[in-house]
């Protein structure tokens, strides 16, 4: 839940770094513009003139600031996004971890509840036959005590592998 709500978040100052950079373009353009207008009807030869080139450089250089920055803004916004698709990647793969057995792969109990009801309700919608197999590994303690846990584990491993196959 953290980890979603915190790829949420990345998510949203993504937007609205994204946002802000538009602006910031939006700005930088009508400045351009309408210093463009300006330097055309100065008289270059009139000292006042000459000061308010000067000052259109400085609006023009301020411009250019504020595109760098709103070019920053939407690196950093791609970065947001990229570390909360991660995230959200990590979460997805330690929650299908947390549903599956360290041993064999198979599902745990309860999502492999989940899953069966998942598959008798998908039977009955597409009216298909479902086969359904309860398999108990007889003996499971007698290989345990006479080869070790070891060879148990491999026995439960093979089952599940024979299973997955067919």
């Amino acid at each position: 839940r953290i980890r979603r709500a915190r790829a949420n978040e990345r998510d949203e100052t993504a937007k609205r770094r994204d946002r802000v950079a538009e602006e910031r373009d939006r700005v930088a353009e009508k400045h351009d513009r309408e210093l463009k207008r300006l330097g055309q009807k100065l008289d270059r030869g009139d000292p006042r003139a000459v000061r308010a080139l000067e000052a259109l450089a400085d609006m023009r250089d301020r411009s250019a600031a504020q595109r760098l920055r709103a070019a920053t803004d939407r690196s950093r916004a791609a970065s947001d996004r990229k570390v909360a698709a991660e995230d959200r990647k990590h979460l997805l793969a330690e929650l299908e971890r947390s549903h599956l057995d360290d041993l064999t792969g198979a599902y745990r109990r309860a999502m492999g509840q989940i899953a069966l009801v998942n598959e008798i309700e998908r039977a009955r919608r597409s009216k298909h036959a479902l086969s359904l197999a309860y398999i108990d590994c007889d003996s499971l303690k007698a290989v345990n005590d006479r080869a070790g846990h070891g060879a148990g584990d491999t026995l439960l491993r093979a089952v599940v592998a024979v299973l997955r196959s067919n």
